[in-house]
Order: C-alpha cells, then sequence, then structure tokens
C-alpha cells in the first residue's frame, strides 16, 4: 500500500465509529504507513472526500456502518483510477463487511488491510449510484425510517417496526416492474432487488446469492392478510419467503421499476423518495469494485 486514505464516521453506531477509527489511526502510526484521515460531520461528506482527496490513494478506508461504506462506493466509482475499498466494520448490521468476509469486529479488518488479498465484488448500479447489498421499494424502507433513530436499540426496533407495520395495515405501492423474464404490474407491498443473500443483518430474500457471485434476484410482494404476512416476516430469517404464494421472484441482469404512487425507497439502508412517475433502472455490474479481504480458508 501506497497511501491510504482513511475515513471516519465517529457518529456510526453511537459514537463506535469514532472508537475504531482512533484506533485504526494508532495502528497504522505504529505499522509505520503513511495515510490521510478524514473524519466525517455530515451526510455526503464520505463520498464528496473519497471522490475528490487529491492525495490518489490506492486504498479507502471506511470506518463505519453499511450507510458510510455506502458513500464510500459511490465515491470510489466517481474515480477514473478507482482505489481499493478497505472496511473497518463500526455500525449496527455491517452486512457488507460480512459479506467479503470480515464479520463485525475489528481484527479480521485489520489484518485484511495489512495483510489481505484484493478480490473484485459486484455492485448494483441503479440510475446513476451504487449498492453493496439491496435496494429495496415500500415496506422495508418504511421500517427503515422508523427505525433509523434508534441507536444501540436499532435492530430491535427494526424488528418491532415489522411487526407494528402489518399490523396497521401495509401500505399498498402501484408499480410496474420490467425485468429480463416478463412484466410484473400491480399493487405491491415491497420490491427488492439483491445480489446477496440477507441485509439488515438476519432478513434472507435472496438466500444462495454472493457479492461476488454474478447474480441478482428480483423479488416482490403482493398485498395479503395479516396471518400471511406475518408468515413472511418469519420466514424471512430463513430464507423461505419466496416460497409462498404471494411472492414474485426471478434471477435477472437488469430490471427496471415505475412508481405509480408516491412511497420510499432505500439502498444499503440510506433512504430516498420516488414520485408518481419516477423510475429506477438496475443492473448488476460485475467486479467493479476492489476490495481488501482475507482469503476463503481465513474467514
Amino acid at each position: 500500500m501506497r497511501k491510504l486514505l482513511v475515513i471516519i464516521n465517529p457518529c456510526a453506531n453511537m459514537g463506535r465509529g469514532e472508537k475504531r477509527g482512533r484506533w485504526l489511526l494508532s495502528s497504522l502510526q505504529r505499522a509505520g504507513l503513511e495515510f490521510d484521515a478524514f473524519f466525517t460531520t455530515a451526510p455526503g461528506d464520505a463520498e464528496r472526500v473519497a471522490a475528490q482527496h487529491a492525495g490518489f490513494p490506492d486504498t479507502i478506508v471506511a470506518v463505519g456502518g453499511d450507510g458510510t461504506v455506502y458513500e464510500v462506493i459511490n465515491g470510489i466509482m466517481q474515480r477514473k483510477e478507482r482505489p481499493v475499498l478497505a472496511i473497518l466494520p463500526a455500525g449496527r448490521a455491517n452486512d457488507i463487511a460480512v459479506h467479503i468476509g470480515l464479520g463485525r469486529g475489528r481484527n479480521k479488518a485489520w489484518r485484511a488491510l495489512r495483510e489481505g488479498d484484493v478480490s473484485n465484488v459486484d455492485l448494483i448500479r441503479f440510475n446513476d449510484r451504487y449498492a453493496g447489498n439491496v435496494v429495496s421499494v415500500g415496506y422495508d424502507a418504511l421500517i427503515q425510517r422508523k427505525a433509523e433513530d434508534f441507536g444501540r436499540l436499532y435492530l430491535m426496533r427494526y424488528a418491532v417496526e415489522a411487526l407494528l407495520l402489518i399490523f396497521k395495515g401495509m401500505a399498498r405501492i402501484c408499480l410496474r416492474i420490467e425485468y429480463a423474464g416478463g412484466v410484473w404490474e400491480g399493487p405491491f407491498t415491497m420490491a427488492l432487488v439483491g445480489h446477496t443473500s440477507k441485509y439488515a443483518r438476519y432478513v434472507r430474500i435472496c438466500p444462495g446469492l454472493r457479492i461476488d457471485g454474478g447474480r441478482m434476484k428480483i423479488a416482490c410482494y403482493r398485498p395479503v392478510g395479516k396471518p400471511l404476512a406475518l408468515t413472511a416476516l418469519y420466514a424471512s430469517t430463513f430464507g423461505l419467503a419466496g416460497l409462498l404464494p404471494h411472492a414474485l421472484m426471478a434471477e435477472t441482469p437488469w430490471v427496471e421499476i415505475f412508481s405509480k404512487s408516491r412511497t420510499l425507497a432505500q439502498s444499503d439502508g440510506e433512504l430516498f423518495d420516488l414520485e408518481p412517475g419516477d423510475s429506477i433502472r438496475l443492473e448488476l455490474a460485475k467486479g467493479v469494485l476492489r476490495v481488501k479481504t482475507l482469503g476463503r480458508g481465513s474467514r
């Protein structure tokens, strides 16, 4: 490594980002490695610094959760010569770190940074953005919005809000979904596009997929009564929700989602609005991101 750029979100997971970030900086100093460090202060900072930093680092280390990693990925993808991404997980779910074999602790991440391999992984390209894990519309994004301000209780609150939305009545969204195998249209409660086996730590909508596997799936859910909706929620933790009668699932290299009603969407936990008439074009971008990871035998 010629030079590192370390981007730290000090607010990640109620301050864990700052603690792990300062631990990393001390470790890098002791190891005699050259680096620049930046602490974010507002949303968008990580992406801007990753895209515009003038030091031409060959590796950018994201210290934070999936939201921080999402920003850094999008910053890297704006550069003509793209640095390698390294992750020191410090968030609540840390899904992307898990998918590349680092787990949620700091020891494997440090080993990968110092002596690990560089591997190529896939991303989901949607419009002019990139997601490292999933993009979803509807129910899942609504849960995210309600749970995101609960700090260390986030995962518990996520589960509670998932149940509350079912009992209150899940919002119907009108979508037209075009993909390589055909068209789905009508009312849905959620549409999700993913290329990994799970997200939000426990949710397995697309089991069997890998971040470097070159495959992507679309999963959509029709409105149903509360008993079947609760069954789907429970089944999603075991990777079985795609077997239910109201689920539509297909493997596809591209998807285009047309929204006919106002709704909420999320990409790797980052929320954005969809207005009537808006559309999202999603494609699997194979092997476009280089990441520091450990060999499969060390994971």
